[in-house]
């Protein structure tokens, strides 16, 4: 689950700004990865790493425009993701903490616009809907992450 907070009214320059600003969003996006992870026996240090697909489309909540027609704004955004981490068992046991940085690259970042009609005035034509891409989303992301696990099984050689 992702929230966007901040300012959103002029996605791309071509478009032109539009007549509301919008400022909230939750989303419900689909994240897929696969993790390696090596801990050597009896030291417990080890590495982890993810690499997967993370969906972060949404909807702003709905503005009401100086017209008085309703406003909505959806996006796609979705990024191909690379996480290294340091893994640290602190009791040679199950439970361990990790951290380290965590690498996203861009793969799409497009947005739907849809303007209503004037409630008032309910003879109105309807606006087409304005499709395009963010111009000012960053291609590569660098964040960091930490957290705690537990392993529940091992395989071992041999």
């Amino acid at each position: 689950m992702s929230f966007y907070r901040g300012s959103t009214q002029q996605p791309e320059p071509e478009s032109g700004p539009f007549p509301s600003h919008f400022m909230t969003a939750m989303a419900l996006g689909f994240s897929c990865a696969s993790l390696v992870e090596y801990h050597a026996p009896y030291s417990g240090l080890g590495v982890m790493l993810q690499a997967g697909y993370d969906s972060r489309q949404g909807s702003f909540e709905e503005e009401t425009t100086p017209c008085n027609c309703p406003a909505n704004l959806s996006t796609n955004l979705s990024y191909f993701t690379l996480e290294p981490s340091l893994r640290f068992a602190p009791f040679n046991g199950n439970f361990y903490l990790y951290g380290g940085p965590r690498v996203a690259f861009n793969l799409e970042k497009a947005f739907t616009y849809k303007l209503g009609a004037n409630p008032a005035f309910p003879n109105q034509k309807e606006n087409p809907d304005v499709k395009g891409e963010f111009s000012d989303i960053e291609k590569t992301l660098l964040s960091m992450q930490v957290g705690a696990g537990g392993t529940t099984f091992g395989l071992q050689p041999g």
